[in-house]
């Protein structure tokens, strides 16, 4: 399958989006709701505890992630819906339409640092696994599970930070998982994205990479 033709076979149910108008910066979150043919129907986005002021005709930019990559479209609001539940009708690109958006990435390091994660949405009681970041970034990490762990499955992380006061509370959304070859135990290599990080964790982890790449220099 092309990149582009996978790409927006992501973009189905539950898949979380971000809307924007068209000549804007700010992104809404959204999530689709409804894949119907050429049509898809999204959450409608609430602004400060009210629906997102949009109306039909209007265009829009959307963006989605698949896997590490990210992507928008362009689309026009085809309806406006407020019940049974607020949703905007738009229709759904091709894979031509598809833009592959190429996102600076946050500098990362390699270093054991506990962690531990809970898998969001679980049935019954939710168990707290405790582990360490093979990496770490501002704008996410991987560890290792003794379990495989779907991708977009969400999960709530506390990041312990050596010398930093306190763990840091995140939500993050897998991206990959793969098997870990010649391991004597089954173990699967996690890799996640931060989809809800408060600025002060961001500042506090880049502070942390920086001094960690200095380190690691000093050494060579």
């Amino acid at each position: 399958m092309a990149p582009l033709q996978d790409a927006l076979s992501k973009l189905r149910e539950n898949k979380a989006v971000y809307l924007r108008r068209v000549g804007t910066t700010k992104w809404e979150k959204s999530r689709v709701e409804t894949v119907l043919g050429k049509i898809i129907h999204v959450a409608h986005p609430t602004e400060k505890g009210r629906l997102w002021s949009i109306s039909a005709k209007e265009n829009l930019e959307i963006g989605f992630s698949a896997g590490e990559e990210f992507y928008r479209f362009l689309s026009a609001v085809l309806e406006v819906r407020r019940k049974p539940v607020p949703l905007l009708i738009l229709q759904r690109p091709s894979g031509s339409e598809l833009v592959q958006v190429q996102r600076r990435r946050s500098p990362r390091v390699n270093s054991l640092i506990p962690l531990s994660y809970e898998i969001m949405g679980g049935v019954g009681l939710m168990t707290t696994r405790h582990t360490l970041a093979l990496s770490l970034s501002a704008s996410g990490l991987s560890f290792n599970s003794p379990e495989p762990i779907s991708p977009e499955i969400g999960l709530r992380i506390e990041i312990q930070i050596p010398n930093v006061t306190g763990s840091l509370s995140t939500r993050g959304e897998v991206v990959a998982c793969s098997k870990v070859l010649h391991s004597r135990e089954e173990r699967y290599k996690i890799r996640v994205k931060f989809d809800l990080i408060s600025a002060s964790n961001r500042v506090r982890i880049n502070e942390f990479v920086r001094h960690k790449t200095e380190a690691q220099k000093a050494r060579e």
